[in-house]
């Protein structure tokens, strides 16, 4: 076992989620090592007693799933991997006598696997205990000190180890309603790379592709700015968000790889909010976006909510666990910005890979006149239990030409 004692941490001044061995993100030491545990039961309700979408805080374990004596049991997480989502939960309790696990906060959904009554699966992470197999790291909080278990061909003199500090590496910041833009500014060929962020208390990453995580490349009232040739990996985050008022930028010929959750997460104000906010009109365009999701698996490889009027093209997308490219942010058929985007020439491929439902290569949302999804190409597609579409048409899709 290698271990260090960081000033930083044993302060209470740092602390990190994601650890990068010679480029390759290390795995928190969890439970099992491979495979998942199963939920053994559900105190509050199931999809049919108290249908799906039931916030739920607690469920039942196996005998010895989880254990009460772990070392800094308050920085233990349990990962729930149901329906669509992730559900990141940290343990406020343990009830010994009947096996009944409590979490810090709710998670969005009842803890079965989908819409039947078998128990969702689950890992647990960070567990000092747990710290049993090569490539599994440890961060104690209390004394500063990370343990790392290296596989035997790691010499500790030649491996290069980063832990990551900031969560955001670049930010445009303009504002639309003021129309004080950031605009014509272009980046070339730089590589962004390391960022760090976990989810701040209450929020379980319940939200449907992970979108409230956020991103290590954020714009705001921005207009004809680029990012080409540049590569944006290993994050702990999304690599770029567009928000409000983003309007004619273009991203081409760049890889964003090995990230925590998505690539791009396109959005901005919706129907009933000031048209100036509205994000318009930007082109990704000629990425390879790869082994995303690493951390938040609901994450997509590019996802478009509230947005109109984007070209979505030639791009290489692959290696998620959730969809590849999502396209809408109303469920049924309420008014939606998300019209007259194209999404054609894309090669998306080894998405999904069995660990979540509900999911597509191309997944569509709502209502959307003009959005044209041609000409791409999907393989190697792998759901959970059901969805796992080519294109797949989600909640109130209608008015596209497929």
């Amino acid at each position: 076992m290698w271990v260090t004692e960081i000033p930083e941490v044993k302060a209470g001044n740092w602390k990190f989620r994601q650890l990068y061995v010679n480029d390759t993100l290390r795995q928190r030491a969890r439970k099992p090592n491979s495979g998942f545990l199963r939920v053994k039961g559900m105190p509050e309700g199931t999809p049919k007693t108290v249908g799906y979408h039931t916030d739920s805080q607690s469920f039942e374990f196996a005998d010895g799933d989880i254990n009460p004596k772990w070392k800094n049991l308050s920085d233990v997480e349990v990962i729930v991997y149901h329906f669509w989502t992730d559900s990141h939960l940290p343990i406020e309790s343990i009830d010994t006598k009947s096996n009944i696990v409590k979490f810090k906060h709710k998670a969005g959904k009842v803890f079965t696997d989908d819409f039947s009554e078998d128990g969702a699966r689950y890992i647990v992470e960070h567990v000092f205990e747990e710290l049993d197999a090569p490539g599994e790291w440890y961060l104690d909080r209390t004394t500063g000190k990370c343990y790392y278990y290296p596989f035997p061909d790691e010499n500790i003199n030649e491996v290069r180890v980063y832990a990551p500090v900031i969560d955001q590496l670049v930010r445009f910041e303009g504002n639309p309603i003021n129309q004080d833009l950031v605009k014509n500014i272009k980046i070339e060929n730089i590589e962004f790379c390391y960022t760090n962020w976990e989810l701040p208390a209450g929020n379980s990453n319940d939200k449907q592709g992970s979108a409230s995580v956020p991103a290590a490349i954020s714009l705001t009232g921005a207009q004809n700015c680029s990012f080409s040739r540049c590569s944006f990996t290993r994050h702990g985050t999304w690599a770029f968000e567009l928000n409000n008022g983003c309007t004619g930028n273009d991203f081409t010929l760049n890889e964003i790889g090995y990230v925590a959750a998505g690539g791009f997460r396109v959005n901005g104000g919706s129907y009933d909010e000031h048209p100036f906010l509205r994000t318009s009109n930007n082109r990704i365009t000629q990425n390879h976006i790869h082994h995303y999701g690493e951390v938040y698996p609901s994450a997509v490889g590019i996802l478009l909510q509230q947005t109109e009027g984007n070209k979505v093209a030639h791009n290489m997308v692959h290696h998620g666990y959730y969809t590849g490219i999502s396209i809408g942010w109303e469920w049924g058929y309420q008014r939606s910005i998300s019209r007259d985007n194209i999404i054609e020439f894309n090669h998306i491929h080894h998405i999904g890979q069995g660990l979540l439902s509900d999911m597509g290569a191309i997944y569509t949302l709502g209502v959307s006149p003009g959005t044209t999804i041609r000409n791409n190409l999907s393989d190697d597609g792998n759901a959970n239990q059901y969805g796992g579409w080519e294109i797949y048409h989600g909640e109130g899709s209608n008015n596209r030409l497929d």
